[in-house]
């Protein structure tokens, strides 16, 4: 049904916006939004209370902790569903070596649970060269001694394996 809203600001001030709290319409901050549910809002972050729900992106019936469905009509094409940007404030000081990556992380399992989140496992895309330079892609996972070490490395058209500079199609650094 409808709601007769009353009592609305005609404008609100720079880094506000209108959202309504029970009938009338109020003017709040981004860290003041009053979310319901099982979400939660913390000076600006929005993130699920309850670690047990499923969210979905795409779909109404995730299967997993984040399920993303790219459901469209192209059926010759490879569809991005997750766009991962590093935005510097001056790009014009950039000397290569800018990045992002993925990181995976675990509790130790000789922990208290919780206590102690160790690095695993990342996946890295670095710009190799200042301005159109060549990119890189790196694998990497944990040795023995904790230490995120280069598995896999691709570097323009070279694969390195134990290697971060591979210096032939196939370079192979151990054993």
């Amino acid at each position: 049904g409808w709601v007769n809203l009353s009592g609305y600001p005609s404008a609100c001030p720079a880094g506000q916006f209108v959202t309504q709290v029970g009938d009338s319409l109020t003017c709040a901050a981004v860290g003041d939004v009053n979310v319901t549910g099982p979400w939660n809002s913390t000076d600006g972050k929005v993130y699920l209370n309850d670690s047990s729900y499923l969210v979905g992106i795409g779909t109404r019936n995730p299967l997993t902790k984040l399920h993303v469905v790219a459901n469209d009509t192209e059926n010759f094409t490879t569809t991005n569903v997750l766009t991962l940007d590093h935005i510097i404030a001056n790009p014009a000081n950039s000397t290569g070596g800018i990045g992002v990556g993925i990181l995976f992380r675990v509790t130790d399992n000789a922990s208290d649970v919780g206590s102690n989140i160790i690095n695993i496992s990342l996946i890295n895309a670095t710009l190799s060269g200042p301005i159109n330079g060549s990119s890189t892609l790196g694998f990497y996972t944990r040795n023995n001694s904790g230490v995120l070490k280069p598995a896999l490395f691709i570097n323009s058209t070279r694969v390195g394996i134990g290697t971060v500079a591979p210096s032939v199609a196939l370079d192979v650094v151990g054993n």
